[in-house]
């Protein structure tokens, strides 16, 4: 007979808490909910039971009951053994998910006509072990499971091998698949079994941020997170970079910013949440994971974008109305373009006459004279009289979308978005005051120094300011914010209502990409609503920058294939890559210039390609050597300045 058998723990079944002895921490917090000393107290004795009980018993094959003989029955008289035992049982079970490949690989071995058993180092009855096989799928009623407790013997010694074997007589080939580098490959191939390493560990960053948080309070949060990213990544059934990323990198940053809105809006009697497109959507999909914990909260889907507003937002033309809609700034400080200008405007060259394609020959609106003459150009009656009659047009389709989407509703609503500036939270509370409606608050996971204030709206954000640096923030906006969704154009009415127009894209966000990142974070969410992590607030508001960290610090590994799929726009026309593999003649380039063209990151481009850290650009070799040039230049005016004298 072929016999294939397959560890437990960490191979077969995943602790969704990550390490062993988080089941401790959690089991300390259901059996003293609301006494933070007596949680400590029961973890750091559990902690130390199974070592203790070691020595009583003289043998380390020991049951869950042997380890509890040694209960501490003074430091915790309110608690029955029997009934604690049955409760740390109970969180076994319910932190125990399969890992997708090994139980489709236990499948195949099936059908290829292999008796299936399984084999574990463990403390727990196999009887329990077994039904949790069987409720997840992993084992039928006739399969056997070894438990080194019951039979007083390990895998890592090899006794539990030879056990069975001599239960599995005349075998002809057995396979044993384990995590285990010594008890579950190194002990099976000392026995003549034909053994393979499964692979279950955590990523390279994963181990970097659990690394930097043993110098933060609670660090065992940190671990049942990372826990919670390796489940989400080893039950999705796919093994790929994009699962790998959207766990670590985009997950850790959304899932407690999205925790943390719903408990704001609880507390604030929010009633409805507005998820604006196209970055609000991956955080309206993890959302959906935490609803049903708030009942009394709606979602939506606002399809906005600062194009579809920018023109509904003119009612009368005015400089202050343009400052606004472009960030609250005169033109010319953000050396605005015209065609982008007229662009919004609704307005077509073509349209223009003579005397002003005479005039404005400036592509920027660099200087205050520019601005000015523009601006005049722009309040020639014509030309006004047609942008105002065409803002009235399409501010009346914004107006009975917002009405059809209940945002004119007397229910306290607020909408979410990622950042910056705050122009759309501007240019949906306007048009709402002005058509005869209520402001609404606004959620940012980050914002910029020069926030828009809150006489447009009140607002609430996350991370404050310390996203909006130039290194983090097209991180953000271009892995961050993927969506399948094209940027809102305008309004249109059917006989339904009125629905969203969209630009026309010639590039397509790939869509395995987004399908992947969406399915991977809904989980990461799943589970950590599950475990109720929304009260570990410190570890939860530092979980995604840690990870922000070890990228930007190249303290690890990272798998580039997610990152050649972005740096496209709607048109099709590329633009500069975050990180992506680099050849030796782009490392020249660096090693000169300090910089890589269409690259935004070319040092951790190198890094991540080569695992070589290089100097920072402005130590490139034409840095220097202007830098240099600059010194000599001054000591050499100061030496004529001297000899002057």
């Amino acid at each position: 007979m072929k016999l294939a058998s397959f560890d437990i723990f960490d191979t077969t079944l995943l602790r969704l808490c990550g390490a062993p002895e988080n089941i401790f921490y959690i089991l300390s917090q259901r059996l003293y909910p609301s006494d933070k000393i007596r949680q400590n107290a029961f973890f750091l004795w559990r902690m130390e039971a199974e070592r203790k009980a070691v020595i009583q018993f003289q043998h380390t094959n020991l049951s869950l009951r042997e380890i509890y003989s040694v209960f501490d029955r003074q430091a915790f008289p309110d608690l029955d053994i029997e009934s604690v035992i049955e409760k740390e049982i109970e969180v076994e079970m319910d932190n125990l998910i399969p890992v997708a490949y090994v139980k489709d690989l236990i499948a195949r071995k099936r059908e290829e006509g292999y008796t299936i058993c399984f084999i574990s180092d463990m403390y727990l009855p196999s009887q329990v072990l077994k039904k949790k096989l069987q409720d997840e799928g992993c084992a039928l009623p006739e399969d056997i499971v070894f438990v080194s407790c019951e039979y007083k013997a390990t895998k890592r010694e090899g006794g539990l091998y030879d056990i069975v074997r001599a239960h599995f007589k005349h075998l002809t080939h057995w396979e044993h698949m384990g995590d285990n580098v010594s008890s579950d490959y190194k002990s099976a191939l000392k026995k003549k079994i034909t053994a393979y390493l499964i692979s279950t560990g955590y990523t390279e960053m994963e181990k970097q941020a659990m690394k930097q948080a043993m110098s933060f309070p609670g660090g065992t949060d940190f671990s049942i997170l990372a826990g919670i990213q390796r489940a989400a990544r080893l039950t999705s059934g796919i093994r790929n970079a994009d699962v790998d990323n959207a766990a670590d990198m985009i997950a850790s940053m959304y899932v407690p910013y999205v925790s943390y809105l719903f408990r704001k809006a609880r507390e604030e009697g929010v009633r409805h949440l507005y998820f604006l497109s196209r970055d609000g959507y991956i955080l309206q999909q993890i959302a959906e994971e935490y609803q049903k914990n708030y009942p009394e909260i709606t979602l939506h889907y606002l399809f906005v974008s600062r194009y579809s507003l920018f023109l509904p937002n003119i009612y009368s033309l005015s400089k202050e109305e343009l400052y606004e809609c472009k960030g609250g700034s005169p033109l010319y400080v953000n050396r605005i373009k015209v065609s982008d200008l007229l662009q919004d405007l609704r307005v077509d060259r073509s349209d223009l006459d003579e005397d002003f394609k005479k005039h404005i020959t400036f592509k920027r609106i660099k200087t205050k004279e520019q601005e000015d003459l523009f601006f005049e150009y722009l309040q020639s009656s014509g030309l006004k009289q047609r942008i105002v009659a065409k803002a009235a047009e399409e501010r009346a389709l914004v107006v009975d979308y917002f009405r059809q989407e209940g945002l004119f509703s007397e229910d306290p609503w607020a909408i979410v978005d990622v950042g910056w500036i705050g122009t759309t939270r501007l240019m949906i509370n306007r048009i709402l005051e002005r058509e005869g409606g209520y402001r609404g608050k606004c959620f940012y996971l980050g914002t910029a120094p020069e926030v828009l204030s809150i006489r447009y709206g009140s607002f609430d954000s996350y991370y404050g300011t310390h996203l909006y640096t130039p290194s983090i923030m097209p991180l953000i906006e271009q892995y961050y914010c993927v969506s399948p969704y094209a940027s809102t154009k305008g309004y249109a009415r059917d006989d339904t209502g009125i629905k969203p127009v969209f630009k026309e894209r010639r590039f397509t966000q790939n869509e395995e990409l987004v399908r992947l990142t969406i399915q991977t974070v809904r989980k990461v969410a799943r589970y950590t609503n599950a475990l109720h992590l929304a009260d570990c607030d410190f570890a939860m508001s530092v979980w995604g920058g840690l990870y922000l960290k070890v990228f930007f610090n190249m303290e690890s590994t990272l798998q580039l294939s997610t990152f050649e799929k972005l740096g496209v726009f709607e048109d099709g026309s590329t633009h500069s890559s975050l990180v992506k593999k680099v050849n030796p003649l782009e490392v020249l380039s660096y090693l000169y210039k300090g910089k890589i063209k269409e690259i935004i990151f070319p040092r951790h481009s190198i890094y991540y390609t080569l695992k070589i850290k290089f100097f920072r650009p402005e130590n490139s070799l034409r840095e220097v050597c202007r830098s240099g040039f600059k010194k000599c230049s001054l000591r050499l005016r100061t030496f004529k300045k001297i000899c002057r004298l």
